[in-house]
């Protein structure tokens, strides 16, 4: 009874004051609020409030494409000595010689030819071989398959209420993936034998061993033609080599959109966004091909180069994201981006790697 009357009193006092009474509820009442209700970020009644998030994202792109351009023809060193087919020239082979004589250059015949054994003969053709040369055949193209990354990211958001259970927002989200290509081709190593023929016609030469003067004498040595008719490259495969190409790519994204949240019960949220992707490439390739010495030894030359590049796309996002706590969130999502792709040059090798494809990820987000 005595709390009745001060209680009443009190309303009274309030009421004479111009002022709007507020209930007082005593000690011991239970509040009706579920815990459903209670779980709901106070952030989501104002006006507008941000959210801020963090996480692992795992992100799938496309393949990496290698083009050896002009060296898918191969690598290719003639025997030594047997000099160029085309033009007036100095030849030594394993069994003989065909030299420059006098007049050679005038006449494109030489007398000073020579053989330690019997020659080839086939139809009115003198044959002589050379050993020792090297053939490298390169594939033109080569493909890294699809790779994974996963990668850290983080996230902030500014979403405003629209409708009971709907917010519209604007979000920035930045994330930075490692990306490395290898690809290896295992080449075939040929020895080449050099086969020249010279036609002789009816020119009768002498027998072994033989060795023709520089001058032409009288009654000395035949003329044969000093450039071969024909040349042809015989090859014997003799092992094999190992090329690579290594790639190492720092990949930063900046993706910017708006963002349209629904919420079909409290703890819950479906979200959809999409916008403009900015990525930034910081690449470092090298290329390991044979090469082919003077002397016909193949050994591996490494070429190295490295750049910075700004790609551009867009992106798609859908999300979900559990309250735990009036602050705390859990968000799982999956996005597809599309982009330019990345393209570079090592020496004569030049590559493109598809930064396009999906991604999927985990975080928490805090609102404030």
């Amino acid at each position: 009874m005595k709390n009745q009357v001060l209680l009443a009193g009190l309303l009274i006092s309030t009421a004479s004051a111009g002022e709007v009474p507020v209930p007082i509820v005593e000690s011991g009442a239970k509040d009706d609020l579920s815990a459903k209700d209670i779980i709901v970020p106070a952030a989501r009644t104002s006006k507008g409030y941000w959210k801020a998030g963090a996480g692992i994202v795992l992100r799938r792109i496309g393949g990496t494409n290698i083009n050896q351009g002009a060296q898918a023809s191969g690598f290719s060193g003639l025997p030594l000595g047997v000099g160029n087919a085309d033009a007036i020239d100095n030849r030594e082979y394993d069994d003989g010689f065909v030299r420059v004589g006098t007049g050679t250059e005038l006449s494109g015949f030489t007398s000073y030819f020579g053989y330690p054994t019997a020659p080839s003969f086939s139809a009115g053709d003198l044959v002589f071989t050379r050993s020792g040369g090297v053939d490298i055949q390169l594939p033109s193209s080569g493909r890294d398959s699809d790779e994974t990354a996963a990668s850290p990211y983080i996230q902030l958001s500014y979403l405003t209420p629209i409708r009971e259970n709907m917010e519209l927002g604007f979000g920035v989200n930045f994330s930075l993936a490692g990306l490395d290509s290898n690809i290896n081709q295992n080449l075939a190593v040929n020895s080449v034998t050099t086969r020249d023929t010279f036609d002789i016609g009816d020119v009768i030469v002498p027998n072994k061993p033989f060795t023709g003067s520089v001058a032409v004498a009288l009654g000395g040595s035949p003329l044969i033609p000093n450039r071969p008719t024909n040349r042809e490259q015989v090859s014997t495969p003799n092992g094999s080599f190992e090329s690579r190409f290594e790639s190492d790519t720092d990949l930063f994204s900046l993706a910017l959109g708006p963002e349209l949240h629904w919420f079909p019960s409290e703890k819950t949220s479906i979200g959809v966004s999409g916008g403009l992707v900015i990525n930034f490439a910081d690449w470092d390739a090298s290329a390991t091909l044979p090469s082919v010495t003077a002397t016909n030894q193949i050994v591996a030359d490494t070429v190295r180069n490295s750049g910075e590049e700004f790609l551009f796309g867009a992106f798609i996002k859908a999300n979900v994201e559990t309250q735990l706590t009036e602050e705390w969130g859990l968000e799982t999502f999956f996005r597809y981006d599309w982009s330019e792709d990345l393209e570079g040059r090592v020496g004569d090798t030049t590559y493109n790697t598809d930064l396009s494809g999906w991604s999927a990820g985990v975080g928490l987000t805090y609102s404030f």
